[in-house]
């Protein structure tokens, strides 16, 4: 399909998603992210809506034709990660950058509102544009809901960037196509020893790592194969003296792998969560007072699947 026009649209697309990258800002953080934003948006044509959700930014287009209600929309938060590339276009802010492509995403949406303000008499419905916060911190989406902005939408449309696609594909799925996420965190408690008396003390370290291997056992025999789930440690922490058995270890939990901590725990149905989490803290215990260690779980619910 070839829409007139459309490729005249890129090179503002590249530059904008350039400039992103090059400032990049933490989740509820997006201040610059979202007055440039804004400022496109008026420049556009169209008018803007803040102050809720954050630092969210949000514009309701009415074509005056009857329609559907859809909403596009895109995330704007980076990274607590350095950015290695050498690139003119690389982050500017020193241990932040767009590694999850966060800045594509908006510029994409800001190219799609530019162009839709241009040729508003070729669409009928209603129309917007929500650039939400905090996808990293699994807040922003939540914090949208709450508004009351999305009320009366018939449809979301977003969109994510992979690596493995071509440029100039698009895939999409029937039913969930992104898992729904919990975070935990596990503190093993031991008794502490010398490295060299390792028979005089309950080692959490070799614990933590049997643990760790036995959660795959959990996904590979305790749950319905043709159902998909991940459970993943992203972080452990323990002693650091080097011949010191220490008396506790743990994972220190948080959503994403690439972000190189936490923990985290996926579904992609609407009951997986529901289902595996029991499963999942019996078997753990189970195992953990089978080897007379105590210890503690904490998880945190935060989204379902998206479909």
């Amino acid at each position: 399909m070839s829409i007139p026009d459309l490729e005249t649209y890129l090179p503002k697309v590249i530059s904008w998603r350039r400039d992103l990258h090059m400032h990049p800002e933490l989740g509820l953080q997006e201040v610059r992210t979202s007055n440039l934003i804004a400022d496109l948006l008026t420049k556009f044509g169209l008018d803007v809506q803040r102050n809720f959700a954050g630092t969210a930014v949000f514009r309701t287009l009415h074509t005056n034709k009857p329609g559907k209600t859809v909403v596009l929309r895109a995330d704007m938060d980076a990274l607590p990660i350095q950015d290695a590339k050498d690139v003119p276009y690389r982050s500017q802010i020193s241990g932040v950058c767009h590694a999850c492509g966060h800045d594509a995403h908006t510029a994409n949406l800001l190219g799609v509102a530019n162009y839709i303000s241009d040729h508003r008499t070729e669409f009928c419905g209603t129309i917007k544009f929500l650039f939400q916060p905090a996808e990293e911190l699994l807040e922003g989406a939540k914090l949208v809901c709450q508004s009351g902005v999305l009320d009366g939408t018939d449809y979301i449309l977003g969109q994510h960037a992979v690596l493995d696609v071509d440029v100039g594909q698009v895939q999409v799925c029937y039913g969930p196509s992104n898992g729904g996420g919990d975070e935990f965190t596990l503190r093993l408690h031991g008794v502490g020893c010398h490295g060299a008396r390792p028979h005089t003390g309950k080692d959490p370290i070799l614990l933590a790592a049997k643990v760790i291997e036995g959660f795959q056992q959990i996904i590979s025999r305790e749950l319905d194969p043709l159902k998909a789930a991940v459970i993943s440690v992203c972080s452990v922490q323990a002693g650091q003296h080097e011949s010191k058995c220490r008396s506790a270890g743990g994972c220190v939990s948080w959503n994403r792998a690439h972000a190189g901590r936490g923990c985290t725990h996926l579904c992609f149905d609407s009951d997986g969560g529901n289902r595996s989490w029991p499963v999942f803290c019996k078997s753990l215990f189970l195992y953990l007072g089978a080897c007379y260690k105590s210890a503690s779980l904490d998880q945190r619910p935060a989204v379902d699947p998206i479909s």
